[in-house]
């Protein structure tokens, strides 16, 4: 099925999620499931997870839900019907869900957004050239609240961890090649017959270490 196609898909399953849950949630009912979707390369994926805490009075987007803290978060990750497939840890002021399909793992996110105790689940995928990448969102301080237009032509602050964090981040996949050399390194990654790369550079600055994105 063709990327954009699978999209719509996803678009219209995750629309339809978000009415069922505003109109259980306008009648007093208590919405416990939160969901998203992954799309890297020719993968397809979906994560749901159940709590026991309920979505924000009003709230339309399946994957925004209150909880107290990331503990509280983490501390039922044990209880999910998949909770076998699944590694987490806080990382980064976020939860990093790990999750192996095929071989590869892929990475989900809960992160705090700017309202207080509201949390939203995604995968940190995004486009960069001509593909779409991971990118360690939770290791730049980046929320939903806070993504940039352009992942290109701009330098972030590693706000968690270090170089060898981010390359951590990237080789746990499986999906990439890793080739580091003195400023940073060159993922390669095929997508079908397509060979895409992208390099991640690193510098130091006054007040901390800065990472850039850029396809090559």
């Amino acid at each position: 099925m063709k990327k954009g196609l699978r999209r719509c898909f996803a678009a219209a399953a995750l629309g339809a999620l978000a009415f069922l849950t505003a109109f259980l949630a306008g009648c007093g009912w208590f919405v416990k499931t939160v969901g998203t979707y992954c799309f890297i390369g020719d993968i397809s994926d979906s994560l749901t997870l159940e709590f026991s805490f309920v979505f924000r009075p009003g709230a339309t987007d399946p994957g925004v839900f209150t909880a107290e803290s990331l503990e509280q978060i983490a501390s039922e990750m044990d209880a999910q019907q998949n909770a076998e497939e699944l590694e987490w840890r806080i990382e980064g002021g976020s939860l990093l869900i790990e999750k192996e399909k095929d071989g590869v793992v892929l990475y989900y996110l809960i992160s705090p957004r700017e309202d207080e105790n509201e949390y939203c689940i995604f995968s940190p995928v995004f486009r960069i050239g001509e593909t779409d990448w991971f990118v360690p969102t939770h290791l730049l301080g980046i929320t939903l609240d806070t993504f940039p237009e352009s992942w290109e032509d701009e330098s972030f602050p590693l706000v968690a961890g270090g170089r060898a964090d981010v390359e951590a981040f990237y080789r746990r996949t499986n999906l990439y090649t890793v080739s580091p050399d003195e400023d940073g390194f060159t993922l390669t990654f095929q997508e079908g017959e397509e060979v895409y790369s992208m390099r991640v550079s690193f510098s130091e600055t006054e007040a901390g270490t800065t990472v850039a994105f850029s396809a090559i």
